[in-house]
């Protein structure tokens, strides 16, 4: 860092004192005024370039990575939407089968989003109110192993 400090000083103290001399030689008109413009150029040069070699691989590496960070975050964000809205369409669906069975129950649905963007439940969850029929709650958990592509070894009723 003191050595960046170091460099800029020197950087601006010389394209100043350079400057200084230039606009010293030209006289007044038209070109004093061009020079006076390359002067600032310069001036500005003198701060950007050594503020450029401390950058590790320069600034422009670095913008895409963070376009691709944002993006990556937005697409977590939109699979997190996206599962959240299965998981709740399923359990619509699951209770709308356990009513039309004679089962009043809630429901609970775990999904997975796959690489490829496919989306698979891999767990289900019913909590039956007492008194319900155990042979209508395992053909319920049947069909919805069936229908909902879920092994039958991760559909559960409590």
């Amino acid at each position: 860092m003191i050595v960046l400090l170091r460099q800029l000083i020197l950087s601006v103290t010389a394209a100043s004192l350079f400057g200084a001399v230039a606009l010293a030689l030209v006289p007044d008109g038209a070109l004093r005024e061009a020079v006076r413009l390359g002067v600032g150029i310069v001036l500005i040069l003198s701060l950007v370039i050594p503020l450029r070699n401390a950058m590790p691989s320069g600034l422009s590496d670095l913008l895409p990575k963070t376009a691709e960070v944002q993006q990556d975050e937005a697409g977590d964000v939109y699979r997190a939407a996206i599962k959240e809205q299965v998981e709740a369409q399923t359990v619509e669906y699951i209770v709308q089968q356990a009513a039309e069975n004679g089962i009043s129950c809630t429901a609970q649905a775990a999904a997975y989003i796959a690489e490829d963007g496919t989306v698979s439940i891999t767990a289900v969850s019913i909590q039956s109110e007492e008194g319900t029929s155990e042979s209508r709650l395992n053909a319920l958990l049947e069909q919805l192993s069936t229908e909902l592509g879920v092994p039958e070894d991760a559909v559960f009723a409590e």
